[in-house]
């Protein structure tokens, strides 16, 4: 049976910069690294440095990028809201140009006018990031919470979180979840024959490289044990 593709978080290391975040992960025993991108996380300035570790990073592990999650809809009714998501957005993808991201999740929000003019802008803003050369995976639970939904994205990879409706979805290529999570819940997605990628994020912004060195391993051989 092919396992996931276990991928941790800078998050957990979050304050120590996000090279130094990177490094330390190398060092530890996942697949791939997961670079969320809102502002608490990211730098507003990115050094070179930092780009050399991440395309250095990418010779071992899957690099996945998380557009922002926090302050961001691009199918507003306020159209300075709109645009200002969607260039955030763009942002990321330049980033995620950059480095070579193996692949970028996007986050759409969850609020709207027209659901189905919503769609529309969401598939144009996908499309358009897509002929820039990126894998995309648009995460669902928000705006795009059923199988149903779908139908606009077909060719679409879906992303899902932990917390929000994910057995609706039959085929789902990123799971996010926190370390809490059961093993239930684990043998349920073998079960699936889930094959993508396992994003683990702290629940809690409190880990240092030696809590985190205790503590992410075990857990780590906890998620590959199921498989």
């Amino acid at each position: 049976m092919v396992r996931p593709i276990v991928t941790c978080s800078t998050e957990f290391l979050w304050g120590v910069g996000l090279g130094s975040a990177v490094k330390a992960l190398l060092s530890m025993d996942c697949d791939g690294i997961f670079v969320p991108t809102d502002s608490i996380f990211f730098p507003s300035r990115l050094e070179k440095e930092d780009i050399y570790t991440i395309k250095r990073a990418k010779d071992s592990r899957k690099i996945v990028v998380g557009t922002p999650e926090k302050d961001i809809n691009i199918s507003s009714q306020n159209p300075y809201v709109s645009e200002a998501s969607k260039r955030a957005i763009m942002e990321v993808v330049s980033f995620s140009k950059i480095i070579g991201s193996d692949l970028l999740v996007i986050d759409p929000g969850s609020t709207y006018i027209d659901k189905y003019a919503a769609f529309i802008g969401i598939r144009r803003l996908i499309e358009q990031i897509k002929s820039e050369g990126l894998k995309v995976c648009l995460k669902v639970g928000g705006l795009v919470n059923s199988e149903d939904d779908l139908r606009y994205f077909e060719d679409v990879d879906v992303a899902v979180e932990h917390s929000g409706p994910w057995r609706s979805f039959r085929k789902i290529a990123v799971f996010m979840f926190q370390e809490d999570i059961d093993d239930r819940t684990l043998k349920e997605l073998r079960e699936k024959g889930f094959s993508g990628y396992l994003v683990i994020r702290p629940k809690i912004l409190r880990y240092d490289y030696n809590g985190l060195k205790h503590f992410l391993p075990k857990f780590m051989y906890r998620i590959y044990s199921m498989w």
